[in-house]
């Protein structure tokens, strides 16, 4: 008589392979879920890092960095010459220098991951958009709830 079924070799095989996958799987999700917190952490490390350079700058000089009215973004360097983080003329028009060596910019730094700035004569905004802490974007204030903006008028970057 042939038995059928399996033996308890063949089901504690199975339940490991199950086991590994399954880790491999959550360390994968894991893994990219932590990566873009921390680079959303970086990122509104850095937007602070701009504000403080942006208020300082004002302070000494009596007006904001760079031309008013004018949008900049940090993947785009204003001076032909100079590196976008450069804190001498780098993504924000101005010499930033007093305020530190370079001058931040996205962990990503593309279309879509970047800081932007834009300020009036009176009030600056600035802006950048997150991967993972989303729930921030909505809830800073701003006219644009898939991004996160800081400063002391949301609605100068459309």
């Amino acid at each position: 008589m042939v038995k059928k079924g399996f033996t308890i070799f063949e089901v504690v095989l199975s339940a490991i392979i199950i086991m590994i996958a399954t880790g491999v799987i959550v360390l994968y999700v894991n893994r990219s879920e932590l990566t873009a917190k921390a680079r959303d952490n970086k990122r509104l490390s850095n937007l602070n890092t701009i504000e403080q350079a942006v208020i300082e700058f004002k302070i000494d000089n009596g007006s904001y960095p760079d031309l008013p009215d004018t949008l900049r973004t940090s993947d785009v360097s204003t001076t032909a010459g100079y590196a976008v983080y450069k804190s001498e003329f780098g993504w924000i028009a101005a010499d930033l220098s007093l305020c530190g060596n370079t001058l931040p910019v996205d962990p990503i730094n593309d279309d879509t991951y970047r800081y932007s700035y834009q300020h009036d004569t009176n009030t600056y905004e600035l802006n950048a958009v997150l991967e993972y802490f989303t729930e921030k974007s909505q809830n800073d204030g701003g006219n644009n709830q898939t991004v996160f903006e800081t400063g002391d008028n949301l609605t100068l970057i459309p």
